[in-house]
């Protein structure tokens, strides 16, 4: 980033220094990289973690239910014990996946998936809330959508 100046605040003796990103500058690869860091910390989702731990993975079945404007909602009751629940809201390292690629945003709350979707999902208790990126409709878009497990 770069210092571009100083601005006078309203009623005071100082200035403050105003840095402006140029985000048009910096690729897209790298914006995603440091959302995934600030979602998993130094455990960066790799590209390939769909094929990679698709042996832990559970195929979402449809139909899935409507919920909301984007949000979309299936049982997997096999995948409780490593659900997020209201003791351990951050338990599940799940990764959806759509088509073998890894998608959304984990552990968003289900009112912004249901209103907002753009990927957002949720793996809590027995079932998985999500949206697709494109807010699409799972049950006749003809992906395919699978859950994964990071390891530990």
């Amino acid at each position: 980033m770069k210092l571009l100046g100083r601005i006078q605040t309203a009623g005071s003796n100082y200035d403050k220094p105003i840095t402006i990103a140029a985000y048009s500058a910096v690729p897209i690869g790298a914006i995603m990289a440091t959302v995934l860091f600030l979602l998993f910390g130094d455990e960066v989702v790799p590209d390939d973690a769909c094929e990679k731990w698709k042996a832990s993975g559970v195929v979402l079945e449809k139909p899935f239910e409507k919920q909301g404007n984007h949000a979309f909602i299936v049982l997997v009751p096999s995948l409780v014990q490593m659900a997020d629940d209201s003791k351990n809201p951050q338990r599940s390292r799940s990764i959806l996946c759509e088509n073998g690629k890894p998608i959304g945003t984990p552990h968003s709350l289900h009112e912004d998936i249901r209103r907002e979707g753009s990927g957002r999902f949720s793996h809590w208790g027995g079932w998985v809330l999500f949206s697709t990126p494109d807010n699409s409709d799972p049950n006749s878009n003809a992906r395919e959508y699978t859950l994964v497990h990071r390891p530990r």
